[in-house]
């Protein structure tokens, strides 16, 4: 699928087209689980993207999908779910997160314990600790559902629990530049641990040519702690404004006066 292969390759523009074009050509009556699968991958898509009010309008697309094909277990829905989680903790929506966990949770503890889907189980919940123990245990490989642990990183840098320097490096090593999002979110954690400007540079770089605008504007908010440019972080912090994304204006106002 072109939406699933670029989104994961940093070309969220073409996985916005080409999901786009996919869901225009969805005809009455066509399989749900078919339609499920192109819409989270475009609500990931879109997250990425900063239009997240277009995204939560897919993630709810996704819930009555998923409803419509009987609750199953669609593993595969997760990503969608977990970026209607990531902005609803954003923006503080105490009534969004708990509608997309239930649902996160639902799917997820319909797998076997010890598999990778059952492994995010807790994703949405308060305590992240399930989050930091998957994100972990991550191995780096073909078919490894990596936009998981992208958005797992995500999560914990956001809420300053950055993971290990190892898993960080694990990722970086794994087929070098070929998946720019979630090495991004890697180079964040060595640029945060070790207090690495060069490091969030980097991240910035790839974010930016992803079009990843509310995660270049984490990464220039973070640099701004280090460096001390009082612009880079205003700019920082505009985006965020023009998101609603509450957790992260608090966050670095906090860490500022810090």
């Amino acid at each position: 699928m072109v939406a699933w292969s670029a989104a994961l390759l940093g070309d969220l523009d073409e996985a916005d087209r080409a999901s786009a074009t996919g869901l225009a050509q969805v005809q009455p009556g066509q399989v749900p689980a078919w339609t499920l699968h192109l819409v989270c991958w475009r609500a990931y898509a879109l997250t990425l993207l900063g239009r997240w009010d277009e995204a939560l309008s897919l993630a709810e697309r996704a819930r009555q999908l998923w409803i419509e094909t009987g609750r199953h277990s669609a593993g595969y829905a997760l990503r969608g779910f977990m970026s209607a989680i990531d902005i609803a903790r954003a923006r503080q929506d105490e009534v969004l997160l708990d509608t997309y966990a239930a649902v996160f949770d639902e799917i997820s503890a319909a797998f076997l314990e010890g598999t990778t889907f059952r492994r995010w189980l807790g994703y949405g919940g308060r305590d992240l600790s399930a989050v930091a123990r998957a994100v972990e245990l991550f191995e780096p490989g073909p078919f490894r559902q990596v936009e998981r642990v992208e958005r797992g990183l995500s999560c914990l840098l956001d809420f300053d629990r950055p993971p290990s320097l190892e898993i960080a490096e694990r990722i970086l090593s794994y087929r070098p530049g070929e998946f720019p999002v979630i090495q991004a979110q890697a180079l964040r954690v060595v640029g945060r641990l070790n207090r690495d400007p060069s490091k969030l540079t980097e991240a910035l770089g790839l974010l930016e040519r992803a079009g990843a605008v509310p995660y270049a504007a984490r990464v220039r908010c973070e640099r701004a702690l280090i460096t001390g440019d009082r612009d880079e972080m205003n700019g920082g912090l505009a985006v965020f404004q023009r998101l609603g994304d509450l957790q992260q204006l608090g966050r670095f106002e906090r860490l500022a006066v810090g």
